[in-house]
């Protein structure tokens, strides 16, 4: 079964985000994370339904937040590089990856 792990700088922009729409209302951070958690399972079981961004990523589109999850596809499961919010400069994450773009 696959699995999925967060890179360091991933999960610090999730809590980030669950931080800033905790300021607005407990009910939108919490909604947040499981938009994330409902993603990563669908993704887990479609692991190819996202869009590629670039060679080896791939870009997931969040439903409800302006979020995009980019992730790499790898044996032992997914590989969360990046929570990225729509509006910042796209591809400011791939340095985080050396040697997988």
């Amino acid at each position: 079964m696959m699995g999925f792990r967060f890179l360091d700088e991933a999960a610090g922009e999730l809590e980030e985000a669950a931080r800033h729409y905790e300021a607005v209302s407990l009910h939108l951070s919490l909604g947040l994370r499981d938009e994330v958690s409902r993603a990563l399972q669908y993704l887990l079981e479609f692991p190819k339904a996202s869009k590629p961004a670039g060679r080896a990523h791939r870009s997931y589109k969040l439903r409800r937040f302006p979020y995009l999850l980019i992730h790499r596809i790898e044996d032992a499961g997914l590989v969360i590089v990046a929570i990225a919010h729509t509006a910042r400069k796209p591809g400011y994450w791939r340095g985080r990856d050396p040697g997988k773009e």
